[in-house]
C-alpha cells in the first residue's frame, strides 16, 4: 500500500525488484549493461581504427612522402619527415571517423577502401618513382 506524501510524492519504491533480479528473474525495470553486440560493434571499431588506420597510415605517409620527392619540392629526408607527420594526422582523422559513424558496417568499409586507395597510391607512385630514378653509377645489377 502506498502512502501519499506532501508535493503529490508517493513512497512506493522506484527502484527495481532485487529480489526478482537475485532469483533470476529479471524485473521490467532492471538495468543491464551493454550487450554482446554494442561490445563486438566497439571491438569491430578499434580493430579498424588500429589495425586498418595502421596500415591506411603507412601507405599515406609512403604517398606522401615519394610525392614530394618525385615533385622536387625538398629533399628526401625532408620529404619522409613530412609523409610521416601527414600519416599521422591520417591516422588520426580515420580513428575519429570510424568511431563518428553510426554504422559499423558502414565504418568498416569505408576504413578499409581508404586503405585500399592509399595503397593504391603509394604503389602508384613507387613504380613512378622506380621508373624515374637512375641505378647509381657504380651499382651493378644484381651485386652485393
Amino acid at each position: 500500500m502506498t502512502m501519499s506524501m506532501p508535493g503529490g510524492a508517493s513512497d512506493a519504491p522506484h527502484t527495481p525488484d532485487i529480489r526478482a533480479a537475485k532469483r533470476g528473474r529479471p524485473a521490467a525495470a532492471v538495468r543491464r549493461g551493454p550487450g554482446w553486440r554494442y561490445r563486438v560493434d566497439v571491438l569491430l571499431r578499434s580493430l579498424a581504427a588500429g589495425g586498418v588506420g595502421y596500415l591506411f597510415a603507412s601507405d599515406v605517409a609512403g604517398a606522401a612522402a615519394l610525392g614530394l620527392a618525385l615533385a622536387g619540392a625538398t629533399s628526401r629526408a625532408e620529404a619522409v619527415m613530412a609523409g610521416t607527420m601527414l600519416g599521422f594526422i591520417a591516422w588520426a582523422v580515420l580513428a575519429m571517423w570510424v568511431f563518428a559513424q553510426a554504422r559499423t558496417r558502414r565504418a568498416l568499409a569505408g576504413a578499409c577502401l581508404a586503405a585500399l586507395l592509399a595503397w593504391l597510391a603509394s604503389h602508384g607512385l613507387a613504380q613512378m618513382h622506380a621508373n624515374e630514378i637512375p641505378a647509381p653509377a657504380g651499382a651493378a645489377r644484381g651485386a652485393r
